[in-house]
């Protein structure tokens, strides 16, 4: 093994000397810790606890006898076990960040009435309007119920659904409509494999969608109190012009009344969808 591999493996959570006794083992084949410590570099009094401590996390065997002898699993199985470790730890970090996260949000938003007047403001333009849905989805907390019209996706899509997943993944209760003509679209994207796998986790649990047969004014309730209104180009009936931001709380319980009649006459459950089909 050269040395940017013993370098790389320190990348995957090894010491610097667990990283050297592991490569000094794939050389070696079979070796015992005076030898280790000999040809790896590794001061005698600290060779067993590095030695141990991979034999517990399975990177090394060890055969008992006077003296004791190691040897190393193969690198395939070695790979398969630290980038298993490393995802446990990832996802053990990205929670904590999570809630690190959701405590400083707290701590370091400014102290606002619990029933604002209304505030509104508006995002034109395309791109401009996508910027500003993944800044609303991003504020969302505990619940958003979206109407959505889903268009023949594009590459700058990816970061936008990345958002919605993002709040799912977050605990935000969602509910989504989406139109029955938007099926194909969706079965079609080049992000229905990323987004399936992100979503589906989540669905019947923090997640639930219907499907809703006509054409719809696409909008969004988050939190109860905030709207966002989808507004279409007069000059071209399938694309968006604008997006309107509504943070007021009448409007909003407005809103999610017509939602709630929308959501009744939903043609299909895709949770039941889903658990016809068996896992997916």
């Amino acid at each position: 093994m050269d040395e940017s591999a013993s370098e790389e493996l320190k990348g995957f959570g090894l010491s610097t000397y667990e990283a050297a006794a592991y490569a000094c083992l794939l050389r070696l084949g079979q070796a015992d810790a005076s030898t280790v410590a000999h040809k790896a570099n590794i001061p005698f009094g600290r060779v067993y606890d590095v030695l141990n401590g991979l034999v517990e996390r399975g990177l090394l065997s060890m055969n008992e006898g006077r003296p004791k002898q190691y040897s190393a699993v193969q690198p395939r199985v070695a790979m398969s076990l630290l980038l298993a470790q490393r995802k446990r730890d990832l996802d053990e970090r990205y929670s904590e960040l999570t809630r690190l996260a959701s405590d400083l949000e707290k701590r370091l938003s400014p102290k606002v009435k619990k029933d604002p007047s209304s505030f509104y403001s508006a995002s034109v333009g395309e791109s401009e309007s996508r910027a500003f849905l993944m800044e609303r989805l991003a504020e969302a907390s505990h619940s958003m119920d979206v109407n959505l019209e889903v268009a023949p996706y594009t590459s700058e899509d990816k970061d936008l659904f990345e958002a919605l997943a993002g709040a799912v993944d977050r605990g935000v209760r969602t509910r989504i409509l989406i139109r029955d003509a938007d099926i194909p679209n969706i079965l079609d994207s080049p992000l229905n494999d990323s987004l399936a796998g992100r979503l589906l986790p989540h669905l019947g649990k923090t997640l639930f969608v219907r499907v809703i047969e006509g054409e719809q004014v696409s909008f969004a309730i988050m939190d109860g109190e905030k709207a966002l209104v989808g507004v279409k180009n007069p000059a071209d009936p399938k694309a968006y012009f604008a997006t309107v931001y509504i943070w007021d709380p009448k409007f909003a319980r407005a809103l999610e009344g017509r939602f709630e009649e929308l959501w009744k006459t939903a043609t299909m459950d895709v949770a039941e969808l889903v658990g016809k089909a068996g896992p997916v």
